[in-house]
């Protein structure tokens, strides 16, 4: 199985009725090999971690939230054991 690749990101307001909130952001992750797997995904956007994890069925990203804003800057970490760093970037003023 092929290890993740993000490539792009997105963050959106949150609906107000996402379960285990409330939340600040919604965060959209869209790449390649996220299929399912033993271990869970884990990932943050800078210090803050991304919860509610939901991995797109065709392995395509993934969805979650966050509970605090991430600075300006703070980039996406992502892995299943082993957490790699990507180039991906929050701004606020990219929330759509």
């Amino acid at each position: 199985m092929d290890e993740p690749d993000a490539t792009a990101i997105q963050f959106a307001p949150p609906d107000d009725n996402a379960p285990g909130g409330p939340w600040q952001l919604e965060v959209i992750v869209t790449g390649t090999g996220f299929q399912t797997r033993g271990l869970p995904l884990a990932a943050s956007i800078g210090a803050v971690l991304v919860e509610a994890i939901l991995p797109f069925p065709d392995g395509s990203g993934f969805s979650g939230y966050l509970a605090t804003t991430p600075n300006d800057g703070d980039v996406l970490t992502f892995g299943f054991a082993v957490a790699t760093v990507t180039e991906l970037a929050y701004h606020p003023g990219e929330v759509a």
